[in-house]
C-alpha cells in the first residue's frame, strides 16, 4: 500500500491510518498537529495535501501570548498548529453572551477565529466563561472585549492587509505577564475601577455574590469561585503591587 502523501510504501501496522480517499503513512500523519490527527477520517487526501503546506506542528519561537492565542515573530500558534502570517487572510474576535451577570455586564464565551488563504480554512478556539462590559451604541449592542486580546488582534490583522507579515515592535506593551493579565481580568469581572480602596472592593464582591451564590435561586457555583478568585487576585495585587 502506498502513501497518497508521500507516495512511500505503508507499513503494514499502519493501514488503520485513513483519510477520505486513501491511507496516510505513520510519518506524514505525525506532521499534523493534534488537533487534525483526532479527525483525520474526517479531511479528504486533497484537504491535506493543502494543509501540510501551511499548517505545521508548532515549533517556532514565542515571543508572547494573549489568551490562548501564542504569537511568533511571523507566525500564529493555536491548538498546537502553527500558520504562517502569510498563509492567514484574517483573524476574528468574537463574543457569545448566555447571560446578565449584574447591570452592564454579561457572561458568555469568546471565539477566536482564524482563517486561511488557500485552501480556505478557518480554525477556531473557544474560551469559555468570560464576563464583559456591554452598551447599547445607536440601538446596536457593544461588547468590549479584553483590550489586550483585541488590540492585539487588530495589529495582526493591520499587518497581514499591509503583507508585511511581521509581529516585531507589537509588544511594546506588557501583553505576556500573567499577574497583570490575572490583575486586569479580575478587575473587569468585579467592576472596580484602575485605583480602589479595601472598602470598595469588598463591596464589590458582596453585591455579586448576592447575585450568584450558589445558595441563591438560580446561583451559579463556577461564576461564584471565579468571583472568590478575582477578589483574591485584586486584593494580593491592590493597584497592581504585591500587598
Amino acid at each position: 500500500m502506498i502513501c497518497k502523501l508521500c507516495h512511500n510504501k505503508i507499513d503494514k501496522k499502519d493501514k488503520k491510518i485513513k483519510a477520505k480517499g486513501g491511507s496516510i503513512c505513520r510519518t506524514c500523519y505525525g506532521k499534523f498537529p493534534r488537533l487534525i490527527e483526532d479527525n483525520i477520517k474526517t479531511y479528504k487526501i486533497n484537504q491535506l495535501k493543502h494543509m501540510m503546506g501551511i499548517i505545521s506542528v508548532s515549533k517556532s519561537q514565542v515571543i508572547a501570548q494573549v489568551g490562548n492565542m501564542r504569537v511568533c515573530d511571523h507566525a500564529i500558534q493555536l491548538k498546537g498548529m502553527e500558520i504562517a502570517l502569510k498563509d492567514i487572510s484574517n483573524i476574528s474576535l468574537s463574543f457569545h453572551p448566555n447571560r446578565i451577570v449584574r447591570y452592564n455586564y454579561v457572561h458568555g464565551q469568546m471565539t477566536l477565529g482564524i482563517e486561511t488563504v488557500s485552501p480556505r480554512l478557518i480554525i477556531e478556539d473557544t474560551i469559555d466563561n468570560i464576563t464583559v462590559n456591554y452598551r447599547l451604541d445607536s440601538g446596536k449592542i457593544i461588547y468590549d472585549l479584553p483590550k489586550n486580546l483585541s488590540d492585539l488582534v487588530k495589529k495582526l490583522n493591520q499587518t497581514i492587509a499591509d503583507k508585511t507579515y511581521t509581529t516585531k515592535g507589537f509588544f511594546k506593551t506588557n501583553y505576556t505577564k500573567p499577574k497583570k493579565n490575572a490583575y486586569e481580568e479580575a478587575r473587569l469581572l468585579l467592576g472596580v475601577g484602575e485605583t480602589f480602596t479595601e472598602k470598595a472592593l469588598r463591596e464589590a464582591r458582596n453585591r455579586m455574590m448576592k447575585e450568584i451564590h450558589p445558595d441563591q435561586p438560580g446561583g451559579d457555583a463556577e461564576m461564584a469561585k471565579r468571583v472568590n478568585s478575582a477578589y483574591d487576585t485584586l486584593n494580593k495585587y491592590k493597584n497592581g503591587k504585591s500587598a
